[in-house]
């Protein structure tokens, strides 16, 4: 039977390719003198590279191989002890030496980082701070999928020095405290000095435009906050704004006990 790729006098690893035995099998001899049917394709893939005997065990990466700024100086069993270049001694799997996972003892992995920290200006990548900043670029300047978003930031303007430089921005509103984020003072402006603070929920909730007003305890304070005040629930207070009682009954206790009950004529 004449096999449809003729590899008869090639060489695979250890393997030496005789004559064709059938079934898409060869007849092959290794360099140790033994002989055993394999498979054409796992000789053309590289799959079977000798017999597997012992003193083949070390074919991958042979004493005195070099990788990179590795050289084989010993093996144990799967491992290779390898010494760098800079004098540096690793032990390393063959297979990593083979496939390139392994090419210096960690020098030149150690001289980049300190290459990338030498490289570095303020440090400060990925801290709270710098995420705020580049939450207020990314709402200013970029596209955002929410209309909303889209409409309260679209063409407000940025501190030039802060739109250039993270550390501008740093030096003038310092380290962002936790739980806090960047709040503009006056909605109507952007983000520059002196209109921009680091602000709690809580008080950003209060600086909305949609915000309600009325005098409590001699300060012009949000509903919210008069609630917390005075126990009286916001939204009562919003009823009495909308319904046009005075002012000064705007925060007055509610009557307890006149309910519809008592109208009708049940109460005692």
């Amino acid at each position: 039977m004449v096999p449809s790729i003729d590899i008869s006098g090639h060489q695979f690893g250890e393997w030496t390719a005789v004559v064709y035995a059938g079934n898409s099998m060869w007849l092959c001899r290794c360099s140790c003198g033994v002989e055993r049917n394999v498979r054409g394709s796992d000789l053309r893939k590289g799959a079977s590279r000798c017999c597997g005997a012992a003193q083949h065990k070390n074919l991958k990466a042979p004493v005195g191989s070099r990788w990179g700024k590795l050289v084989v100086v010993d093996r144990l069993n799967k491992k290779a002890v390898c010494m760098c270049d800079c004098g540096g001694t690793r032990d390393v799997y063959a297979s990593q030496l083979t496939s390139g996972q392994s090419v210096c003892c960690g020098c030149t992995l150690t001289g980049r980082r300190l290459q990338r920290l030498n490289n570095r200006t303020h440090r400060k990548s990925r801290t709270i701070t710098w995420n705020r900043w580049m939450a207020m670029k990314n709402r200013v300047l970029h596209w955002h999928p929410s209309a909303r978003t889209r409409t309260i930031y679209h063409g407000l303007e940025i501190e030039q020095e802060w739109l250039a430089n993270f550390e501008s921005f740093l030096a003038d509103m310092g380290e962002c405290p936790p739980g806090h984020s960047l709040d503009r003072i006056d909605g109507s402006r952007g983000y520059v000095r002196g209109n921009c603070r680091w602000a709690d929920i809580r008080t950003q909730n209060g600086n909305r435009k949609s915000c309600v007003y009325v005098e409590c305890m001699g300060e012009t304070v949000t509903v919210a906050e008069a609630s917390r005040r005075t126990g009286i629930s916001p939204e009562t207070i919003h009823w009495r704004v909308r319904a046009g009682w005075p002012k000064d009954r705007l925060l007055e206790q509610p009557k307890r006990g006149g309910g519809i009950v008592a109208r009708l004529g049940g109460g005692q």
